[in-house]
Parts: structure tokens; C-alpha cells; sequence
């Protein structure tokens, strides 16, 4: 019986002309556009990290190798000004992250840093071509040369065995 029933249900749905009346569908949301970051902010927040990150790792090595401390000095220097230019386009810095200190003998702790400031110097010429702002172009030309210079200085610098 049930089946004799299922199956008149069966052809008298498939012999109806009429269409099914169709499902209701959820209401579409467009999704958000997301607004591109200005690549002078993302220029100097990049920087800005990458600053207050070599400031750190200066920090531990200055008590075995002091004539590293003005090269920790130009660091934190630099993180101010990037800092400011972020504040002045109504951006928050955010905090510093944490930092390992590079351990190991000085003369190792050195070369990493020398390699650091190199790498640097090659990060903020990279990024120049993407920055739009003269002023934060000039920036980041005089941030790389002294990352390179940092890299020079390292080089030629007397560390304690």
C-alpha cells in the first residue's frame, strides 16, 4: 500500500506541467571591499619594526662590544622618527615586539649584525620603488644608507674575544 501510494506520488510529480514553486533563497550581503593599505604606511610600518627590532638587539650586545652603542642609538633615533611620521598620518605605531638578544661569542653576534644591517639596507631600497610620499622616500633613501654604513662600521670595528 505504501508503496503503491509513493508510487502515485511519484508520477503525479513527474507528469505535473507545473514548475515548483522555488525555495526562498537568504538575503545576498555584499562583502566589504577592503580598502588597500597606503604602501607609505605599510612602507613605514615595515621599517619601523625592522628598526626597533636591530634597536633591541644592539641593546644586549652594547655590554660586550660598548662602540656598538651609538649604532643602537641611531636605531632607537630612527624608530622615533618613524614613529612620528606614522602619528602624523593618524596611524598607531602599535607596540614594539619582543625580541630575542642575539647570544653567542661577540665576534658571531658581530657578523649577525653586520648581515642584519645588510639586509636592511637591501629591504628599505626594495621598498622605495612602492612609497608615493617624497618625504617618506627621502626617509627610507637615508635609512638605507645607514643601515649600510652600520654594516661598514661592524666591519671594521674591534671586538673583545
Amino acid at each position: 500500500m505504501l508503496a503503491a501510494a509513493l508510487g502515485a506520488a511519484v508520477a503525479a510529480g513527474c507528469t505535473t506541467s507545473e514548475r515548483p514553486a522555488p525555495e526562498p533563497t537568504a538575503a545576498v550581503t555584499p562583502t566589504p571591499t577592503a580598502v588597500p593599505e597606503d604602501p607609505d604606511v605599510v612602507a613605514l610600518r615595515s621599517w619601523l619594526a625592522a628598526e626597533r627590532r636591530l634597536a633591541a638587539r644592539y641593546a644586549a650586545v652594547v655590554r660586550q662590544v660598548p662602540a656598538l652603542r651609538p649604532l643602537r642609538v641611531n636605531h632607537t633615533t630612527r624608530a622615533t622618527a618613524l614613529t612620528d611620521h606614522l602619528r602624523a598620518r593618524g596611524v598607531d605605531p602599535g607596540p614594539a615586539a619582543t625580541v630575542a638578544p642575539l647570544r653567542g661569542k661577540p665576534g658571531t653576534v658581530v657578523r649577525t649584525l653586520a648581515r642584519a644591517e645588510r639586509d636592511l639596507a637591501a629591504a628599505y631600497v626594495a621598498t622605495l620603488p612602492k612609497v608615493g610620499d617624497t618625504a617618506v622616500l627621502l626617509l627610507g633613501a637615508e635609512f638605507a644608507a645607514g643601515a649600510r654604513q652600520h654594516a661598514v662600521v661592524l666591519a671594521q670595528v674591534e671586538v673583545p674575544r
